[in-house]
């Protein structure tokens, strides 16, 4: 096998890195960079040496990978896994899944591989790194977000970093592909969800996402933008609200779907199923013969679309992949590259390569192909949440503001209903760099000037005040604050302090007309 010429750079400044004493090396490359073929050329230089080696994954699919691609290399090896038919420990290497190492007795290395390596700062691992560099042993760890999953710096765990090529470069040299995307120019209200570990929260998730309106229903948009390019015949109808939407369709462009959650996954098998589209959904309870079954139905076109939940986000690749649909939001760069990195490879039988932007993945983070500054040291920049502000809602039927999390109305008691599954009837639109101003991106004195004109209109227009915030927010992505670097001018604040204290007056006045009266 001929190396890629970052391939091979990187392969050597990982040995100069060694050689000078740093023996944790992280070596960063990005998604479709072709991480294990560059370790497997690292192990088996090792090997040649007399070296031993032991390669680390947490998943089957990685450890297949590994597996295959020592294999291709010419490099004798065995499988550390229970059960598994290549388990022999008399080889010098070893691909070893990380939950049977952690229970089995230690099998002596010079040479320890960590695949995803922003997972390697869990304690299984530290308690196994312990082992062998108690040993002498170097440690690699390979990523292409080197970022800890709550986008915490992995400092703590290596001492050096090398990176040798960007997403961009690997488009412009031909090695990946730069998909089409499709999105909503306006966001999805995730007010109400909490986060842990630096990202949403699933169980609340699962909650807001079935009581808020996703941006395009999924079918409708998949057949219009897939069956278009694809030439596919659609039937159409209209349904009981008006809303155009999709009776039957032959499209069958190769799709993987990320869900929010198990619900809303088996959901949306459930509606492309409806429409005679070959559909299958994955969680982390398939079982492993249903998940291989599912996953080389989707690989041979016996299966055109697979819905999962945290399945297929990395260590799973299929280059003849046509489309994503982001049905999952995530306040992680990392988890969204991962994601989106699934769609990039080049493959000559993959006739498109789109995704369907309906969580709002690039507004909130950028194109796939724009460069992010790494570090071990500090941690990853993720896109905030939404500030200070609580968002407000009016009460329909006395006009009092509450938070928009209220259920129940505190002036009048009115209960707001109880929400289904909501829809936007927008189709998505193809997104460039142009519509996508987000706020890290946006010089600040420009973010500043466009607030100001806001805070204008809206006093010329009589607005409440939350009107030119919400405005900022749908631009920009986040809320106007000093946190963000944007101040509220004066004339605004005097403005915003009259009006409140207005409000505030009619509700006394209105409270004392009520008790005068005995209403």
């Amino acid at each position: 096998m001929i190396l890629r010429p970052y391939q091979q750079s990187a392969i050597q400044r990982v040995r100069q890195e060694m050689s000078a004493g740093r023996r944790r090396v992280l070596l960063v490359i990005a998604t479709g960079g072709g991480k294990t073929v560059t370790s497997s050329s690292i192990i088996k230089s090792a090997v040649a040496k007399g070296k031993r080696c032991i390669f680390l994954a947490h998943r089957k699919e990685l450890i297949e990978q590994c597996s295959k691609t020592l294999t291709f290399l010419g490099v004798d090896h065995g499988v550390y896994k229970r059960g598994h038919k290549k388990l022999d420990l008399t080889k010098p290497v070893q691909v070893a899944s990380i939950q049977t190492l952690i229970k089995k007795d230690h099998w002596p290395a010079d040479l320890v591989v960590i695949d995803e390596a922003h997972r390697s700062m869990a304690r299984t691992y530290q308690e196994i790194v312990a082992r062998y560099e108690a040993q002498g042993a170097a440690v690699l760890g390979l990523t292409a977000t080197p970022y800890r999953l709550d986008g915490k710096p992995l400092g703590a765990m290596y001492n050096s970093m090398v990176e040798v090529i960007s997403t961009q470069e690997l488009i412009d040299a031909g090695y990946l592909v730069n998909p089409t995307v499709f999105g909503s120019l306006t966001g999805i209200d995730l007010s109400g969800v909490g986060t842990a570990r630096g990202d949403y929260k699933k169980k609340d998730l699962a909650g807001a996402m079935a009581n808020t309106i996703i941006h395009g229903e999924l079918l409708t948009n998949w057949a219009r933008v897939c069956g278009g390019a694809l030439g596919s015949e659609t039937v159409w109808f209209k349904g009981h609200d008006g809303r155009q939407r999709v009776a039957e369709t032959n499209c069958d462009a190769c799709t993987v779907v990320f869900a929010p959650n198990v619900k809303k996954s088996m959901e949306i098998v459930e509606q492309f199923k409806a429409a005679g589209v070959r559909a299958a959904h994955l969680d982390g309870k398939t079982k492993s013969k249903e998940r291989e079954g599912i996953l080389e139905g989707l690989s041979t076109g016996e299966i055109t679309l697979v819905s999962n939940v945290d399945i297929l986000c990395e260590g799973w690749d299929l280059p003849r992949l046509e489309c994503i649909i982001g049905a999952r939001p995530t306040r992680s760069k990392n988890i969204y590259k991962q994601m989106g990195g699934r769609i990039m490879r080049v493959d000559d039988d993959a006739r498109i390569k789109y995704i369907l932007d309906h969580a709002n993945w690039t507004k909130t983070h950028g194109f796939l192909y724009e460069p992010t500054k790494h570090s071990l040291e500090k941690p990853e920049k993720r896109a905030r949440k939404g500030g200070s502000e609580r968002p407000l809602k009016e009460c329909p039927q006395c006009e009092a503001v509450s938070f928009i999390g209220a259920t129940m109305c505190p002036d009048c008691g009115y209960i707001w209903p109880k929400k289904g599954i909501e829809f936007t009837d927008e189709e998505l639109v193809e997104l460039d760099g142009d519509m996508v101003n987000r706020a890290e991106v946006v010089p600040r004195d420009e973010r500043q000037d466009a607030f100001d004109k806001l805070a204008t209109r809206c006093i010329e227009r009589e607005h409440k005040p939350n009107w030119a915030k919400v405005r900022y927010r749908a631009a920009y992505g986040e809320w106007p604050s000093a946190k963000c670097g944007i101040f509220m001018p004066e004339f605004f604040k005097r403005y915003e302090r009259d009006f409140n204290n207005r409000l505030k007056q009619q509700m006394l006045s209105q409270a004392a007309s009520d008790a005068a009266t005995g209403s």
